[in-house]
């Protein structure tokens, strides 16, 4: 019930008004609830967040319409996180959550940004 998001992506899930998706942290040996956030928001890797710190911050500032994501082809190549209801996501650090507008309009770069770092986690199984 928990889905491994440390490497980034657009989330799709619960919205908040359908209870979110709840996001927890490993800290000193236990697992600490950090937060929510929902589905059509855009997840940045730790590392990425922090090299790309000032224009993720612009980014996020965006407030403008949102165009669903979820179905479009636009996704198609896009990283992804499908996180279904009642799951958790467990972070791997410090990850920036670009809201769901500035998404839909930035999506291509986000990608690119996170990305950017993929090369720097360990290789998975």
């Amino acid at each position: 019930m928990i889905v491994d998001a440390s490497r980034g992506g657009l989330v799709l899930g619960s919205r908040h008004s359908d209870g979110g998706i709840k996001m927890i942290l490993i800290k000193d040996n236990a697992l600490h609830f950090v937060g929510e956030m929902e589905g059509g928001e855009f997840l940045i890797n730790y590392i990425a967040a922090q090299k790309f710190q000032d224009r993720l911050f612009e980014i996020n500032s965006y407030k403008g319409n949102y165009s669903p994501l979820e179905d479009s082809p636009i996704v198609t190549g896009i990283r992804k996180i499908v996180v279904p209801k009642g799951h958790l996501i467990i972070l791997g650090g410090i990850q920036p959550i670009i809201n769901r507008a500035a998404t839909s309009k930035y999506l291509k770069e986000l990608q690119e940004i996170n990305e950017s770092t993929i090369n720097l986690f360990p290789a998975q199984n």
